[in-house]
């Protein structure tokens, strides 16, 4: 199996919805396409995802779900940070994201910079559309998942799923 995947931390089901809005809307206004709301803690590994399955159960078994403080709203690099959340990442949150990197950056370097996306792609956001939505000042999240990441963001996909203890 060769192909494209990344580790994700997802927002609980208030979030999800609340975000995959805001993420609909800029994908309309910018033809943009649409995904799941998340934060990528390591990303694009070209690895068999199922040899670590077991590393990803035992990781979430010792971790609490993440409430996590946003900053503000940004306009960054394209194509993956066209529109994003910048975020405050907690300490276990952080401590999370080491152990990934720590089992990971032997395949590959990967430097953590925690967001949410909203947009993806090669356009320039107007400073007002910015403004059209609103974040909450924390997002909770409730579990990680491995997601198949391919270029194409239209074939992005969860392949495994994993709970965060409450």
């Amino acid at each position: 199996m060769s192909f494209l995947w990344s580790v994700w931390i997802l927002p609980d089901e208030k979030g999800k919805i609340e975000y995959k809005r805001s993420i609909d809307l800029y994908a309309s206004l910018y033809n943009a396409y649409s995904f799941d709301p998340h934060i990528t803690l390591f990303g694009r590994l070209s690895l068999d995802p199922n040899l670590f399955f077991s590393f990803f159960d035992q990781l979430t078994s010792s971790y609490n779900r993440q409430k996590v403080e946003t900053r503000t709203i940004e306009a960054g690099a394209r194509p993956w940070k066209t529109i994003y959340i910048d975020l405050v990442c907690n300490k276990s949150l952080l401590e999370m994201q080491k152990n990934i990197d720590e089992k990971f950056n032997v395949y590959r370097e990967y430097k953590f910079n925690p967001h949410i996306s909203l947009a993806y792609g090669n356009f320039i956001p107007k400073e007002n559309d910015l403004g059209l939505i609103s974040i909450t000042k924390t997002i909770n999240f409730s579990s990680l998942a491995l997601a198949c990441t391919p270029d194409l963001v239209s074939k992005w996909r969860i392949i495994k799923k994993y709970q965060l203890k409450k």
